[in-house]
């Protein structure tokens, strides 16, 4: 097994990142940090997210001008589009 896969375990480290009533949900789990956004808008929450990437994200697509889905690692902030969830 990868180092990866062990982060989706069923004992896998758990720690919550961020909660707050009205604003995205962050948690880490294993090595993995993953980030739910299920509102209508765009929110930057404090998390730091070591400068990773998105390794899997859903609903990123974009109506005009207008992103659903999007997410974004920057220094110690996490940027979630609207209704998004992704995998870091």
């Amino acid at each position: 097994m990868n180092p990866g896969e062990k982060s989706c375990c069923e004992n896998a480290e758990y720690e919550t990142l961020y909660a707050e009533k009205s604003k995205p949900f962050v948690y880490r789990r294993g090595n993995l940090i993953l980030a739910a956004n299920p509102s209508g808008g765009t929110h930057t929450v404090p998390v730091q997210a070591d400068g990773r990437t998105p390794i899997f994200a859903i609903g990123s697509f974009a109506i005009g001008s207008f992103a659903i889905g999007s997410a974004e690692a920057v220094g110690d902030t996490l940027r979630l589009g609207p209704q998004s969830f992704v995998v870091l």
